[in-house]
């Protein structure tokens, strides 16, 4: 396949990756101006194409990191989540060379042409060198056995075979990885169906695949885009519990300080309701509220586990038709953000829904949706999955409280965009509708007069909104939704958090001049935070190759604590070794 140099322009002072293949018969570069035009964040970019006694040299941008063949061999376990988005950002780059005018077929899919560089993003190596050849020749033959497709021996080369590769590359890194749960059985089924044998048995387009990924992945992260339910529920029981129990009467006024012992004092709350539930054990919302207190910790699951104990305590002092096992449903089919440990459940949503002795059709619709989601057949059927939305949705218009709608709208969100594809054979553009609920949503808060709730919602909508146009691309508009939700109360880890979310996104347009000034404002206002300091330092040596500025800036950080045991320091150091002699910092 060609030989690979590593190159130094001594007029420019930077590293190039030169690409030495034979140029065979003629030597004639019918693709030149289709590979020197090609611009994509996951491919190196082709900055000329030489040809000289019998050799064709492609000079491209040289990208430090480490090929996923080493990563392998290095025992590194690599989490499911991460597989997941490779697998996505890989079909992305795949998606653009097959939509070019003529398709580019990479041909030659296998580890070692799979980089991971900065913050763990991948990089597609060695493309278009098919392109070269002559696409009549026995080339289309080229391949790695254990990766080649069947129909590239016979010379028959197609989109089909990139993604048999595709399906190869997954089966590796789930070898060597550390993919677990119950998403395990859906991705071997994707990666099956990738590598059948019969070109049509496969996936058609990587886009399919694509959206195969992204579905399992929003399983996993579902919680990222439904984050409001941990922080937002501890004072939506609050609230609840005021609004009934305005009239209460004076014996009870032991049980009500309980209740705002809870809401008032965060430390104290869930002993405070433990008393209130001691003294009221009839009273459904007291639970509710501390089950709220247990996901604003980030203790969802321990919060799950201790109603059922007192449920079942104090069953026969319960309302017969009691909310508890819906309300739990209800979060095993949102996810919360804050527990590590507590996920998107639709088998646990669909035993929690089926507990609740009250039948009403929207339990049923909930099920229903439950039962879909959780089925890995490809005989889905999404027609009735989007009825069920409709009517969801619709009861929305019902709903009098500002905030349990504005909650609603965030659930519906995640499922518009979650299924997208799935669901536009049914609903005119899902992923609009996912928006439009978001500013329906918003729109209901301004209706709220809780000045605690209010804020929490407000940003918690922008960020969910944000995240949607930053899985489309579409990265102004992302932005302008963060930039929102940095009016609202939130912690300094969370502001930053969100503002290199922004700077990440300005780079992702090319823009890292704007990006820049957003990582210098991170600088000055968060000085002892790390992450500004390597997120800064990587974008000017990977995208504006100023080794010197990345030094300089990684050198203004030396003595933020921590920041030697930063995983994008160290990813950084190595970076810089590789790209040139490191100075290290003084001490």
């Amino acid at each position: 396949m060609g030989k690979v140099y590593l190159a130094y322009d001594l007029r420019l002072e930077k590293n190039w990756a030169v690409k030495e293949i034979e140029s065979g018969r003629g030597g004639v570069l019918r693709e030149r101006d289709v590979l020197k035009k090609m611009k994509h964040p996951a491919l190196p970019g082709i900055v000329d194409i030489i040809e000289e006694r019998g050799y064709t040299y492609l000079v491209m941008d040289y990208i430090c990191g480490i090929n996923l063949k080493e990563l392998c061999r290095a025992k590194k376990k690599i989490p499911g989540k991460t597989i997941l988005r490779w697998g996505i950002e890989l079909c992305d780059v795949l998606d653009y060379l097959h939509n070019q005018k003529p398709p580019v077929i990479y041909r030659d899919l296998k580890p070692e042409n799979l980089i991971i560089g900065k913050k763990g993003k991948l990089f597609l190596v060695d493309f278009g060198i098919a392109l070269i050849r002559d696409r009549h020749s026995a080339e289309d033959r080229l391949g790695t056995a254990g990766y080649a497709a069947p129909e590239q021996y016979r010379g028959r080369a197609a989109v089909q075979s990139d993604i048999y590769g595709l399906g190869m590359v997954l089966k590796e890194l789930v070898k060597c990885g550390r993919y677990q749960g119950e998403d395990l059985c859906a991705l071997e089924q994707i990666m099956e169906k990738c590598t059948r044998r019969n070109v049509m048995e496969r996936y058609q387009s990587v886009r399919t695949v694509k959206h195969r990924l992204t579905r399992l992945l929003y399983r996993k992260r579902q919680t990222g885009l439904l984050s409001a339910a941990g922080a937002v529920f501890v004072m939506a029981g609050c609230l609840l519990l005021f609004q009934q129990e305005i009239n209460i009467q004076k014996q009870e006024e032991t049980y009500q300080e309980a209740l705002e012992t809870g809401a008032r004092q965060e430390k104290d709350a869930a002993q405070a309701y433990e008393q209130a539930v001691k003294m009221k054990p009839e009273k459904e919302e007291v639970y509710l509220a501390l089950l709220n207190t247990y996901i604003a910790r980030g203790e969802t699951k321990a919060g799950i586990q201790r109603i059922r104990e007192l449920a079942e305590r104090y069953e026969k002092r319960l309302p017969r038709e009691h909310k508890l096992w819906t309300e739990i449903g209800r979060l095993y089919f949102r996810g919360s953000i804050r527990d590590p440990y507590f996920s998107v459940n639709y088998k646990k949503a669909e035993e929690y829904f089926s507990m609740d002795p009250k039948d009403s059709r929207e339990k049923r619709s909930y099920l229903n949706l439950c039962r879909i989601f959780s089925c890995y057949s490809d005989e889905i059927p999404w027609e009735e999955a989007g009825k069920a939305l409709e009517y969801l949705r619709g009861l929305l218009g019902e709903e009098e409280n500002p905030l349990v709608k504005a909650q609603e709208c965030m659930t519906l969100c995640g499922v518009y965009f979650s299924y997208e594809e799935e669901l536009g054979e049914y609903l005119e553009d899902p992923w609009q509708q996912g928006i439009a609920l978001a500013e329906e949503g918003a729109e209901s808060l301004e209706h709220c007069r809780d000045h605690i709730l209010y804020p929490v919602y407000a940003r918690e909508l922008c960020l969910l909104t944000g995240k949607a146009y930053e899985y489309r691309g579409i990265w102004n508009e992302a932005n302008a939704q963060y930039d929102k939700t940095l009016a609202y109360p939130m912690s300094e880890k969370e502001q930053v958090k969100i503002r290199l979310m922004t700077a990440w996104n300005c780079r992702m347009e090319g823009d890292c001049e704007k990006a820049g000034g957003i990582y210098e404002r991170l600088l000055q206002d968060f000085p002892e935070e790390a992450e500004p300091y390597c997120a800064y330092s990587l974008m000017a040596l990977m995208e504006e190759k100023d080794r010197e500025k990345a030094e300089e800036i990684l050198d203004r950080g030396k003595e933020v604590r921590g920041i030697r045991e930063n995983y994008s320091y160290k990813l950084l150091t190595e970076r810089l070794k590789e790209s040139g002699e490191r100075k290290e910092p003084q001490e």
